[in-house]
């Protein structure tokens, strides 16, 4: 009984991931994740150009995984890790870790 729920629960974390992965698609018009994050950060030193964010998304969305992406986008949109983790079925440490594996991503290929 206990493998069967737990292969239940994969399943329903999979379909999750999937659902959030295809609802965040689009890129096309990040100013979302501007507007949200723009009243904690100075727009002088920190915020980016809805160009820049948008070339940094479209490298993002090449270099990682589609899981990967979608939790980048959820935590653009201005959600915590944990409501993040919460949405993908997960917890805070996978969501830690899947920003952390885009991060080094993105790093490694834009110093080259």
């Amino acid at each position: 009984m206990g493998y069967a729920r737990h292969a239940l629960r994969g399943a329903e974390r999979a379909r999750i991931r999937e659902s959030h992965v295809t609802s965040y698609d689009s890129f096309e018009n990040p100013e979302w994740a501007l507007r949200d994050r723009s009243a904690t950060a100075s727009t002088e030193n920190s915020a980016l150009s809805a160009l820049e964010l948008k070339e940094i998304l479209a490298l993002a969305r090449r270099l990682v995984s589609p899981t990967d992406y979608g939790v980048l986008l959820s935590y653009l949109s201005g959600k915590t890790q944990y409501e993040v983790a919460d949405a993908f079925g997960e917890y805070q440490m996978w969501v830690s870790r899947s920003l952390a594996r885009t991060r080094d991503a993105l790093r490694e290929e834009m110093s080259r």
